[in-house]
């Protein structure tokens, strides 16, 4: 399994336990909240891992300029994620909580995948 698959894997199992975990220890408006938070961070964690993994690919100059394209797309989710939130009447505070959570997954994958690219341009040279 490549790099970029074992990352995607490791970031679909890292969602599903938070899914399950909010499901069976929440409830109510905060338990809407968590569902939401966790469902954008799920798709800013796809769409920034396949950006980041996409562009190393290319280079570590590229890397890290996909890493800079992935703080972009959660620029844009979170208040999305939030306003949708407090829409449909669930609590903001655990839709934030339930998007970092799965932030910080991404973000120390995304590290990763820098990291194993730079490492690998360090054996060529």
């Amino acid at each position: 399994m490549s790099s970029f698959g074992r990352h995607h894997l490791a970031f679909v199992l890292a969602g599903a336990l938070a899914g399950i975990c909010a499901q069976l220890l929440v409830a109510g408006p905060e338990r809407l909240g968590a569902v939401i938070g966790l469902t954008a961070g799920l798709f800013s964690g796809f769409l920034s891992l396949a950006w980041v993994a996409s562009a190393a690919q290319k280079g570590l100059k590229e890397a890290l300029l996909g890493v800079v394209g992935g703080f972009l797309i959660r620029l844009l989710l979170v208040p999305a994620a939030l306003l949708g939130c407090q829409a449909a009447g669930g609590s903001t505070v655990a839709c934030a909580v339930g998007f970092f959570v799965l932030y910080a997954v991404g973000q120390v994958l995304e590290i990763l995948l820098v990291g194993a690219r730079a490492r690998s341009q360090e054996k060529r040279a």
